[in-house]
Order: structure tokens, then sequence, then C-alpha cells
């Protein structure tokens, strides 16, 4: 299942399938420089295969694709194909923002249910877990494991 590679963007081959017309295209990553400049606009800090990595067609301008003459007179659909030199530019993350990996929320939300799951298998009450939130620690009791301080943590 493809997904688009620009780091704030959560479309994939399932996304807007009711609405067939509008469904996102991928378009694979280019070769070469350009290909390391798409990187670089798509703000992604982590490792991905180029080879793999698709950007979806809501990212480009339409001045980004090929005309096809002979289709548009005989009213014919067909696929729409980049031009050589084209660049996402649309929707990008704003370039003030440091580039994000899609990959820090993926483990932050991993590590939360790692210790929501340990904090719930253990019996023992007199345990110190860190605050999610907060960074501090804080005793474990039945009260600290639904308030987590005063709602500054973890959530049960």
């Amino acid at each position: 299942m493809p997904s688009c590679a620009v780091a704030t963007c959560k479309n994939t081959s399932r996304t807007k399938k009711s609405a067939l017309p509008n469904r996102p295209r991928f378009h694979k990553y280019p070769k070469g420089l350009l290909g390391q400049r798409w990187k670089y606009l798509c703000k992604r800090n982590d490792k991905f295969n180029l080879d793999n990595a698709v950007v979806c067609s809501d990212h480009f301008i339409e001045d980004n694709y090929e005309r096809n003459l002979k289709a548009e007179l005989l009213g014919i659909a067909v696929s729409r194909k980049l031009k050589d030199d084209a660049e996402p530019s649309l929707y990008m993350p704003h370039k003030d923002v440091p580039a994000y990996s899609e990959r820090q929320g993926i483990v932050k939300k991993r590590r939360h249910h790692e210790l929501v799951q340990e904090i719930m298998l253990e019996g023992s009450s007199d345990q110190v877990v860190p605050c999610l939130r907060s960074g501090s620690q804080i005793e474990e009791t039945t009260e600290a494991k639904l308030n987590c301080s005063n709602n500054t943590g973890l959530f049960l």
C-alpha cells in the first residue's frame, strides 16, 4: 500500500476511495539529484527507500503535468504524466519547521502503549514510573495511574 512520502501528508492508496475521480495518484521519486531535491522538499529525516517512495498528486500544480492533446481532443481519460523537472510544491511542510519524521511519532506512540501495558499488568502499587507528559516521576498508586499527577501525564 503506497503512502505519500511528504512528512505531513497522510494520503495512502486507500485514501478517498469513495470519490474515485478525486483519489490521489502516486508518482515515484525520480532518480539522481531531482530525487534528492524531492527528499529535501518532503522534509523527511528518517531512512526510507527512494526506489519505493512516492508522492501523491495533491502536492503538484497543474503545470507540473504533461498535456496529452490527442486524449484531450478525443475526450479520452488517460493517466497523467509528470514533467521530467516537476517538483512537489503544494501542501508541503512549512520551511521554518524542522524536518519531521513520522517514525518519531510512531515510536512515541509505541512507547506510550508499552508503558500503559506494563502498568496495567503489574500489580505493585509502590513502583515509580515516568510520567509521559511532564517528564517527572510519580509513585504508582491507583490514583496516580488514573491521574498521573493531576492530568499532566499518562492516561489509562
